[in-house]
């Protein structure tokens, strides 16, 4: 099931909103891990990327610092300094951080990561967790590229309203198309992952939360 949202925001850019799909596979497992889960398939885009793209194009920004600076302390093809949400996801569950799917040699013993969506219920994954979108307005890239001198543009915590509600409108519709999915797959775990509200409490209560 391939799922992508795509928006326009004014003359000068536009958005591709996409999302990741974890899909979690039960079965035996060995001692040491704490969850009942045997391995963990990370399909999604970038956010969840830990390090295909890199192999399909070497000079891909993320090949270089300050990507991987403080995890593992050199670029790894993750789009970010350090781990990514699939990784504390893997962590959690006692697994080995996943191997990326073009990476040759690789143990896929416990999961992969494929960073691209597919038809995974249809495949016969029986729990699926899909996350929303970021409140985007927040991030530095749309702050700069979509910046405003209305003072009104912006919330409380200097987001800008437009985008965000532009990526509540689209997390709407996916919630939306969830549910039919869960009436069409009746048997199938379809949990909806909220990560825009998760994202907003974290920068609401970042000056309660220290500094790194």
């Amino acid at each position: 099931m391939w799922l992508k949202y795509r928006s326009n925001l004014g003359l000068f850019f536009s958005v591709l909103i996409s999302f990741s799909i974890f899909v979690v596979a039960a079965g035996a497992l060995p001692l040491q891990i704490r969850c009942p889960i045997q391995s963990l398939y990370q399909l999604g885009d970038s956010i969840s990327d830990t390090g295909n793209v890199v192999r399909l194009f070497s000079i891909a920004p993320s090949s270089r610092r300050p990507y991987g600076e403080t995890f593992p302390g050199y670029p790894t093809g993750r789009w970010s300094d350090g781990r990514l949400i699939i990784d504390y996801i893997a962590m959690a569950l006692g697994l080995p951080l996943l191997n990326p799917y073009l990476a040759k040699n690789a143990s896929f013993d416990n999961g992969v990561n494929f960073a691209a969506a597919e038809e995974v219920i249809k495949a016969g994954a029986s729990q699926v967790i899909v996350p929303g979108n970021f409140p985007l307005g927040c991030f530095p890239f749309y702050l700069f590229y979509a910046a405003s001198d209305d003072p009104t543009a912006y919330d409380d915590m200097g987001c800008l309203k437009s985008v965000n509600k532009l990526t509540t409108f689209e997390n709407t519709g996916l919630q939306g198309a969830l549910e039919s999915l869960r009436k069409e797959f009746p048997n199938a775990i379809i949990l909806y992952a909220d990560y825009y509200n998760a994202f907003q409490s974290l920068l609401r209560e970042a000056p309660t939360l220290g500094q790194c």
